[in-house]
């Protein structure tokens, strides 16, 4: 039984709730009970949503070991402890772990269920948001669109569920490039929720967040502006203004200012939300090294080489911890060869240039289309260091 608290997106009320929940079964039937177990993992979900991940993840991993030693594998309670644990991972920016960790809970709800029980079909929606995280397109459209045709079929189209799979095939087709396909989509989502859950609902939040992104992928600034100030707002309104969330939406408005030219706003922003990552989710995580990768390559604009090499080298330092194969990480080699370039030092600057250009290559479909043109920076980069150093 879900938390009711928790449905309606009140969750420092549905942590506190679920604390004495957790507290009174510790008393009443002992910290190694099933039921009490249950209480720890969704509590320790809670932890996670706000952004407490330490804590979350010791209490979530401690959680799924009892629940495998006394019940099995694939027990209810198990599956349920997993997918929360993968959501945690996923957040942390761990996508390796979280995709196992799906493609196993998948493995189970079908072995328990059968392919279009709303409980596969959930997991199989996790399992194409992951999909989605890492760059992995023809995958999570695939499978995304079946779970979205079996969703409105076995769960009716206003389930929360379904509309979930609808916003994230809708954003699946942003990332491509195929807007037409992903407005009716994400429109859809949007309304619907507006509707079912509430205007002020963190998932018709979300909602409103992939419209204006898309928006801003057509260059249809006017529109999206708006939109994302009012997030940032209602965002730290309803979680906080340390929450993951409300620093998402203030790198969002931080990009679409960036876009627009407003480079000292984007820039100011763009540095409160690094200091707010940094102290969060931690300097290596990758939304925090894709917002050092950013201002690095203004800082690069500007013509401020050093302290773009600077900030670029200590993001590659994270990325290479936990994102070291993806395509961001050769962007920002590529960057740091570029810095290195401007100032006349091309031996240096070639190596760094060549691996970030032919990494990029090989990752291209992984590359959404909107950030498409950092290989093409990259490889415009090259052509010039050879130029000015006389090197064919």
């Amino acid at each position: 039984m879900r938390c009711t608290y928790q449905d309606l997106g009140l969750y420092a009320e549905a942590e506190q709730h679920l604390a004495r929940v957790v507290d009174l079964r510790r008393k009443a039937l002992g910290l190694a009970h099933r039921d009490t177990l249950n209480a720890m993992s969704r509590f320790g979900y809670l932890l996670a949503v706000q952004g407490e991940n330490a804590q979350a993840e010791t209490l979530l991993a401690g959680v799924l070991r009892q629940q495998r030693r006394m019940l099995g594998e694939d027990a209810p309670e198990a599956v349920e402890t997993m997918n929360n644990l993968a959501s945690l991972s996923s957040r942390q920016g761990r996508r390796a772990q979280a995709e196992a960790l799906y493609v196993r809970i998948v493995e189970a709800e079908r072995r328990r269920f059968g392919d279009e029980h709303a409980e596969t079909l959930i997991a199989m929606n996790n399992l194409v948001s992951e999909y989605m995280n890492e760059g992995k397109y023809l995958l999570a459209k695939e499978l995304g669109r079946k779970v979205v045709a079996s969703k409105r079929r076995v769960l009716g189209a206003e389930h929360p569920s379904t509309l979930m799979s609808i916003n994230t095939l809708g954003a699946i087709y942003r990332n491509e490039g195929k807007y037409v396909e992903a407005e009716p989509l994400l429109a859809e989502a949007l309304e619907t929720r507006r509707r079912v859950v509430g205007e002020e609902h963190p998932d018709t939040l979300a909602s409103l967040n992939s419209l204006a992104l898309l928006h801003e992928a057509e260059g249809r600034y006017a529109e999206a502006e708006p939109v994302l100030v009012e997030l940032v707002g209602r965002w730290r309104r309803l979680l906080g203004p340390d929450n993951s969330q409300t620093v998402a939406a203030m790198s969002n408005l931080a990009e679409l200012y960036r876009r627009q030219g407003m480079s000292p706003e984007a820039e100011a922003l763009f540095n409160q939300v690094l200091d707010m990552r940094r102290r969060i989710l931690g300097p290596d995580h990758p939304n925090t090294t894709a917002t050092m990768v950013t201002l690095g390559a203004m800082k690069l604009e500007q013509h401020s080489y050093e302290e773009a090499e600077a900030i670029l080298q200590q993001a590659l330092i994270g990325q290479q911890k936990t994102s070291p194969a993806t395509w961001r990480r050769f962007y920002t080699q590529s960057l740091i060869g570029e810095s290195l370039a401007a100032r006349g030092r091309y031996a240096e600057a070639e190596p760094l240039i060549v691996v970030g250009v032919q990494g990029m290559q090989e990752r291209r479909s992984s590359i959404p289309i909107e950030n498409r043109s950092a290989l093409t920076d990259a490889e415009t980069w090259l052509a010039q260091l050879h130029e000015h150093w006389g090197k064919k």
